[in-house]
């Protein structure tokens, strides 16, 4: 018997095997071309549109916070001179 030593999987590793499992079912769904019923009538490129757009708004808001924010309301931080 051999003896492994493997190391776990990076995070990179772990975050590229979802992404390529997700983009695997997604792919399967869109060549599968289900009907579904309750998207009838709803435009998904509007929807798409705002989707980002407010995933974009959210993350610049974010990593304000995180640049000015956090530092000054972070209590263990050091003073700056």
């Amino acid at each position: 018997m051999t003896d492994h030593n493997e190391k776990p999987p990076c995070a990179f590793c772990r975050r590229l095997r979802f992404i390529a499992m997700m983009f695997v079912m997604i792919m399967g769904l869109a060549l599968s071309r289900p009907e579904l019923s309750f998207l009838r009538g709803i435009d998904l490129t509007l929807v798409a549109a705002y989707v980002f757009g407010a995933a974009f708004v959210v993350l610049l808001l974010w990593k304000a916070y995180q640049e000015r924010g956090a530092k000054d309301h972070d209590e263990f931080s050091e003073p700056n001179p």
